[in-house]
C-alpha cells in the first residue's frame, strides 16, 4: 500500500503540475495565444487512453506492473527529449507531452487495484481514502514546485513598492530564449517521475483476489 500511494501521489502530482506549467510553455517557447495553448494541453490531460490500456492489461496479464512501468519508461524519455530541446517544434512538444499523460494514466488503475488487493476488505475504504488523501498532497507538492521554478526563471519578483510582478507579466517579458527556462521544470517533472518508477517496482506484485478484474473495470470508470 505504502509503495503504490507513492507512485500514484508522485504520477499525479506530475500530471496535475505540467497540466498548469504547460500551457505557459506553450505560450512563451511557441508564441501561442491562450486559447491556442489550451487546445495543446488536450493530450497532456487526456489520461483516459492509459488507465483503458491498464485496465485491460490487468485483465488478461498476469504481471499487471508491466504496463505501467513501460508506460514510465516511455514518458521518462519523452521529458528527457524535452529537458534536451525545450525548444522542438510544437508538433514533436505536444507528441511527447501526450506519452507522458498516456504514461500517467497508466498509473491509476494498476495502484488503486493493486492497494485494494493489499488490504483486508473491511479496509479497502480506509485504503482508498488514504490514497485519495496523499494523490492531493503530493499533487500540491509537485504544482508548488515546479510553480516555483518557473517564476523564478522567468523572473517573477516583488518590487520595491511591494507590487508583485503578476505571472502574466513575466511571462509576456519573457525573451526569446523564454522556453529554456522550462528545462528545469521538465527537469523537475523527470526527477518525480522518475521517483514514481522506482516505487512502481518496489510495489509487491500480488496474485489478484477474486472480484479483482471487476474492480480493474470499475477503475476504468474513475
Amino acid at each position: 500500500m505504502r509503495m503504490g500511494t507513492a507512485s500514484a501521489s508522485l504520477a499525479m502530482g506530475v500530471s496535475i503540475g505540467l497540466t498548469i506549467v504547460v500551457p505557459m510553455y506553450f505560450e512563451v517557447a511557441h508564441k501561442l495565444t491562450a486559447t491556442e495553448s489550451g487546445i495543446a494541453l488536450i493530450p497532456l490531460a487526456m489520461t483516459t487512453p492509459g488507465s483503458l490500456l491498464s485496465g485491460q492489461a490487468m485483465l488478461y496479464w498476469k504481471h499487471y506492473k508491466r504496463a505501467p512501468v513501460i508506460g514510465l519508461v516511455f514518458a521518462l524519455i519523452a521529458l528527457a527529449l524535452l529537458i534536451w530541446r525545450p525548444d522542438m517544434s510544437l508538433v514533436n512538444a505536444i507528441v511527447l507531452m501526450g506519452v507522458v499523460g498516456t504514461a500517467v494514466g497508466l498509473v491509476y488503475p494498476v495502484t488503486t487495484v493493486a492497494i485494494q488487493n493489499a488490504v483486508p476488505n473491511s479496509q479497502v475504504g480506509i485504503a482508498m481514502g488514504a490514497l485519495n488523501f496523499f494523490r492531493s498532497l503530493g499533487s500540491a507538492f509537485i504544482v508548488a514546485v515546479l510553480g516555483a521554478i518557473l517564476l523564478a526563471g522567468l523572473g517573477f519578483s516583488v518590487s520595491r513598492s511591494g507590487r508583485a510582478v503578476s505571472v502574466i507579466e513575466s511571462v509576456s517579458s519573457a525573451g526569446p530564449n523564454g522556453g529554456l527556462v522550462f528545462r528545469w521544470v521538465f527537469l523537475a517533472a523527470f526527477a518525480f517521475l522518475a521517483l514514481s518508477l522506482v516505487f512502481l517496482l518496489l510495489m509487491e506484485e500480488r496474485p489478484l483476489r477474486s472480484g479483482a478484474a471487476q474492480h480493474a473495470k470499475e477503475a476504468l470508470v474513475e
